[in-house]
């Protein structure tokens, strides 16, 4: 298993994401726009179109951008393929896999705003349709996902609250005669 990609680090991220505050639904909804955003617009302009966004719809900013890192220079050589399948497939103009692997060899000797920006219209238009469709679909089951996290997260917190603080008033003894 790679270092970056740890069972302690894993642990990390879920709970900067369950421990944050605000309402799980403004943490989920950051979620889901840093899903969309991370495949539906291009490296390199993530960053402020999550941000912006998640303060126009009062989601989880940290999560919003947490989320946009699904598509990073470590990811993007298998997700921009499949969001390119899966836009030519939309569009009606289907690229074999073969062909998208041909026109996207030298974007991943190169990994840049600029080397996308040099891909052509055949590729950049089924890229942003996949991106839509991928981005949507993983919002609307990122905000579930992560919403049902942050819920048992505080329900758990809440539930071990309540029980200490009903064992301290338990074992408090009793001052006062009401007689």
């Amino acid at each position: 298993m790679a270092s970056w990609f740890t069972r302690k680090k894993l642990r990390n991220a879920y709970l900067k994401i369950v421990r944050q505050s605000g309402t799980p639904k403004s943490i989920a909804r950051g979620a889901a726009i840093g899903l969309f955003i991370g495949l539906a617009v291009p490296m390199g302009f993530q960053t402020p179109f999550a941000i912006g966004l998640a303060f126009l719809f009062k989601a989880g900013k940290l999560t919003a951008w947490l989320f946009t890192l699904v598509s990073n220079p470590y990811t993007v050589p298998f997700i921009y393929p499949v969001l390119c399948y899966i836009g030519s497939m939309a569009t009606g103009t289907p690229l074999t896999v073969s062909s998208i692997n041909h026109i996207f060899r030298d974007f991943y000797s190169d990994i840049s705003l600029a080397s996308l920006l040099e891909l052509s219209a055949e590729i950049l238009i089924p890229l942003t349709v996949g991106g839509i469709i991928a981005g949507t679909i993983s919002a609307i089951a990122g905000y579930y996902a992560v919403y049902g996290m942050v819920l048992r997260h505080q329900m758990r917190i809440n539930s071990s609250l309540h029980k200490k603080l009903s064992l301290r008033a338990t074992r408090m003894p009793n001052t006062g005669n009401p007689s």
